[in-house]
């Protein structure tokens, strides 16, 4: 995996699949139906916590530590056998899961993982790579930690089948630590699989506490950082990386031969954004002769580069095409800042800013933007910044539910609306408002906010059925 196929790693991570003639339908909507048990709060009502308390960490960098897990461990993780009993495991029914022996799936691998979760620091020591590499730089250590998600999450359920909560709660704890790591992974791409594994580690969580005996986990989860998923590392790394690339295009003049390779590296770099299901990017080469043959292009582009600051003089002592390329560079930039600005803004305020077209969400980019010759590379900011409030609304509907059980435990009975609830309940992260409730027969609707441009997106369409379960079943 390299820091290219970021766009492909989020259609994988996002849920997005391609149906053969004879697959069913693709589901239109995400349901989660639970019954529920009333439970008040644990007694202290901190009891439990899903990531490591100050006390219990260690020094120490989490990064080293959970690749460590692999360490002599190729059999557990890559053999035949073991991909084939993770199939079977992965989404076999708690039911079915009690039915087995209990012993602790993954042994000392997943150990390991545990005591690297509660480690104080994490350095993933990649920055040299990228400023050398750019958006060649290879990532496969990523993809090796979403693995041990996934063997992680199978312990999970396996400890949630034979009621071993307090167990469960320290993998749960690992996992979501393990996703923690990926936030401060300064690429888009790392913070897309680190949200995939809190995804991982939330729904397993829902299957916990329809247990008759679970927890109740309302206040550990409201101890969780808000938002639990911060995506700031990533976008300044993709500042760092298009800097990387594009720092090429200086106002020194090249001589023809260093201006031929400058465009053949470029073109490369365009044929990366193919890879990330951008449409064909006609030759850069082609491009810049099509523009060099209109003087009005010409004016545009030393008429804008005067307004960024540079001389008249300089400007005219260079070469056409690396005028044109300089233009080019400003104003992907300049449109690079001002998408992800407005990413690291409130959710609701950030999606204000796009906009559907055809169909799709887009990002408002004006006719001088569409000039730029580096448009294809834009990250796709906007996408990443769905895909993160989409594990928050599923994280506040999880806490709501629990909200809502220590409403029965105190009431035996579901509220007739959220503002019944004696705990705050938590907003919508789509909308920054209260979720859609509705009590009928018995049953509590709940429904998340649809996220713009994602309607037909079953992901991103999740509805709540809770039921109570009747004392003694």
């Amino acid at each position: 995996m390299r820091i290219a196929n970021s766009w492909m790693c989020f259609l994988l991570l996002a849920g997005a699949s391609s149906l053969r003639a004879d697959e069913p339908p693709a589901p239109t909507e995400t349901l989660v139906k639970l019954s529920l048990s009333p439970k008040a709060a644990p007694r202290p009502s901190l009891r439990y916590q899903l990531l490591p308390r100050l006390s219990e960490l260690r020094s120490g960098n989490s990064v080293h530590g959970f690749l460590k897990c692999f360490a002599e461990q190729n059999n557990f993780f890559f053999s035949k056998e073991a991909n084939a009993e993770r199939d079977k495991l992965r989404e076999m029914p708690l039911s079915e899961l009690r039915k087995e022996k209990y012993a602790p799936y993954g042994g000392s691998a997943l150990r390991r993982a545990d005591d690297a979760a509660l480690l104080d620091r994490t350095d993933w020591q990649i920055l040299p790579e990228m400023r050398r590499d750019g958006f060649y730089t290879l990532l496969p250590e990523v993809q090796q930690l979403r693995l041990l998600a996934d063997c992680l999450r199978i312990r999970l359920r396996q400890q949630i089948a034979h009621g071993r909560y307090d167990e469960a709660l320290v993998t749960a704890r690992t996992m979501l630590r393990l996703g923690q790591t990926m936030k401060h992974h300064p690429t888009l791409i790392a913070q897309l699989v680190g949200l995939a594994i809190t995804h991982l580690t939330l729904t397993a969580l829902e299957e916990m506490i329809a247990q008759p005996d679970a927890p109740n986990l309302y206040w550990a989860l409201s101890y969780l950082p808000d938002p639990l998923f911060t995506l700031r590392m990533g976008f300044d790394g993709e500042i760092m990386l298009t800097e990387v690339e594009l720092d090429r295009i200086t106002d020194e003049p090249l001589k023809p031969a260093a201006l031929k390779e400058l465009i053949q590296k470029l073109d490369e770099l365009l044929n990366q954004g193919r890879e990330r299901g951008v449409p064909e990017v006609p030759e850069l080469e082609k491009q810049l002769a099509k523009r060099v043959a209109e003087k009005k292009q010409l004016e545009l582009a030393r008429s804008y580069l005067r307004e960024m600051g540079l001389s008249a003089a300089k400007l005219e002592a260079l070469p056409e095409r690396q005028l044109l390329l300089l233009e080019g560079r400003y104003r992907f930039l300049e449109q690079r800042d001002d998408m992800i600005k407005w990413m690291m803004l409130g959710y609701p305020q950030a999606e204000s800013r796009m906009l559907v077209k055809d169909g799709k969400l887009t990002w408002p980019t004006t006719p001088e933007f569409e000039r730029s010759l580096f448009a294809p590379i834009m990250t796709q900011a906007f996408k990443v910044r769905q895909a993160q409030v989409r594990i928050q609304q599923r994280l506040a509907l999880l806490r709501l539910a629990e909200a809502i059980r220590l409403h029965a435990a105190k009431t035996g009975k579901l509220p007739e609306s959220l503002d019944a609830i004696e705990v705050p309940a938590p907003v919508d992260p789509v909308t920054g408002k209260a979720f859609t409730y509705a009590l009928k027969d018995g049953v509590a609707y709940i429904r998340g906010a649809i996220a713009k441009g994602q309607e037909k997106n079953y992901v991103f369409r999740v509805r709540y059925e809770l039921t109570l379960r009747k004392p003694g079943s």
